[in-house]
C-alpha cells in the first residue's frame, strides 16, 4: 500500500514524513514516538498546515490512488492519505450522521479494540470515547472467548485540535458523535491481522478480519470466476 514519493503533492511531504518515522517498535518506544506524533499533530493543526496538506490534492494520480485505497464502513469514511514502506498510514475519518455511529451492531458504538495503536487529531466536530478494561476469563483475548470482566474506566471528551494515542490493545466505544465530525488518523504499523468486539449480549469476543483480508479475499475469488469463463 506504500505510496511511491513522487505521487505526494509538495504540501503533504510533512505529513508523509509522521508515517515514515514510526516503527514496529512496542513499549516505551512506541510510547515516545507517540508523545512526538501528539506534539506534532498539535503544532501543524494550530498552524492549519493539516487542512492545507489536505486541500492539495491537485494530482491526478493522487486522486486515484485515493479511490483505490479509501473504503467505507457503515459509520464512516475513511479516505487514505498516505502509506509508508514499514505499514504505517493516514487516513482521513469522516464520520456519518450520529444515527449511524450508534445504531444497532456498529463497529464503532460497540466495545472494541484495533489491530493497530495510533494517533487521532479531530479537524471538525466531536465525539466521546469511553475505554474499557476487558478481561477474558481464560485470560487470551481470542474468538469466542468469554469476557468475565467488562468495565468502563474512562471517558474522553474529543475536541478540535487535541491529539490523543490509543494502545493496540485498548478496548472502547464511540458515542455522543456530533454532525459534521471528522478526524486525522496516524496508524502505527499493525501488530494483529483481526480486531475484537464484545458480544455484551454473551459476554463473548467476536473477530473481524482486516478489510484489507477481505480485499484479498475478493480479489482472488473474482480471479477464479474470470478464469473459469475460458
Amino acid at each position: 500500500m506504500h505510496m511511491p514519493n513522487r505521487a505526494i503533492p509538495p504540501s503533504m511531504t510533512s505529513l508523509a514524513r509522521l508515517a515514515d518515522s514510526l516503527t514496529s517498535s512496542t513499549g516505551d518506544h512506541r510510547r515516545d514516538e507517540a508523545s512526538a506524533l501528539r506534539a506534532r499533530l498539535a503544532e501543524m493543526h494550530d498552524a492549519g498546515a493539516i487542512a492545507a496538506a489536505l486541500s492539495d490534492v491537485s494530482a491526478d494520480y493522487y486522486r486515484l490512488e485515493i479511490a483505490r485505497q479509501s473504503r467505507e464502513t457503515p459509520t464512516h469514511r475513511k479516505w487514505f492519505v498516505y502509506a509508508s514502506d514499514r505499514g504505517a498510514s493516514i487516513w482521513l475519518h469522516e464520520f456519518k450522521d450520529a444515527d449511524a455511529v450508534q445504531s444497532a451492531g456498529s463497529f464503532a458504538a460497540s466495545i472494541h479494540n484495533h489491530r493497530y495503536a495510533f494517533v487521532s487529531v479531530l479537524l471538525t466536530g466531536g465525539y466521546s470515547s469511553s475505554s474499557y478494561e476487558v478481561v477474558p476469563e481464560a485470560g487470551i483475548v481470542g474468538a469466542g472467548e468469554r469476557v468475565s470482566t467488562c468495565d468502563e474506566v474512562g471517558v474522553l471528551s474529543v475536541l478540535p485540535g487535541r491529539p490523543y494515542y490509543m494502545d493496540v490493545d485498548t478496548f472502547h466505544r464511540l458515542h455522543s458523535v456530533a454532525p459534521h465530525t471528522s478526524s486525522l488518523v496516524v496508524q502505527f504499523p499493525p501488530d494483529y491481522s483481526v480486531s475484537f468486539s464484545v458480544d455484551e449480549s454473551q459476554m463473548l469476543l467476536r473477530e473481524h478480519p482486516d478489510l484489507e483480508n477481505h480485499r484479498d479475499l475478493f480479489e482472488r475469488a473474482f480471479s477464479r470466476t474470470v478464469s473459469n469463463l475460458h
